[in-house]
């Protein structure tokens, strides 16, 4: 009987441990949450006065322990002219959880690749982008675009056509409609 108490007792008191330790954790990760708040809002604050190196230095600073705001504080890396583009990009892809965020940051990172004149890797970067995003038309115009910079003017044709069809009476079909009037 002394067994069975002493087990109860010993249960009862593992599991008040562990409650313990779990609202210690919650309480902590929401005192870290509101820190990087105030960070990013200081950070905003920085970037609007000018002060872009003290701004640079708080975001090396706070970025790896910003949890969620990880992606929008190395967005705020992308403003500043002298910053590793590519790198940051790479950064926030691995650090976004959020699908068609994930998807938007990869045609910018295409799209960098594109004006760098790095076209195989912006097609590598353009094909995981697929229907189900939502900036998939624009996606493909970049990979058409991709495509006649490689000289494939006929798989850039066909691409614009089919953006054209499938997004008839949008803004989509106008600008495939535009970019094949200067290609043929």
């Amino acid at each position: 009987m002394r067994r069975i108490i002493w087990a109860g007792l010993a249960a009862a008191g593992v599991l008040t441990l562990s409650a313990g330790i779990f609202f210690l954790y919650q309480q902590n990760r929401q005192k870290n949450l509101q820190r990087v708040s105030y960070t990013e809002w200081e950070i905003r604050r920085l970037l609007q006065a000018g002060d872009y190196q003290k701004a640079r230095d708080l975001i090396q600073k706070t970025k790896d322990n910003a949890g969620p705001l990880r992606p929008l504080l190395l967005s705020y890396l992308l403003k500043m002219q002298d910053t590793n583009e590519e790198g940051i990009l790479k950064d926030i892809l691995e650090s976004t959880k959020d699908r068609d965020l994930s998807a938007l940051y990869r045609e910018r990172l295409a799209f960098y690749y594109y004006t760098k004149g790095q076209y195989n890797k912006a097609l590598q970067e353009l094909t995981s982008i697929t229907e189900e995003n939502f900036n998939y038309p624009s996606a493909q115009i970049l990979k058409a675009q991709v495509q006649m910079a490689l000289g494939n003017k006929s798989e850039a044709t066909k691409i614009l056509n089919t953006i054209a069809e499938k997004y008839r009476g949008t803004y989509w079909e106008n600008l495939s409609r535009l970019i094949l009037s200067e290609v043929i």
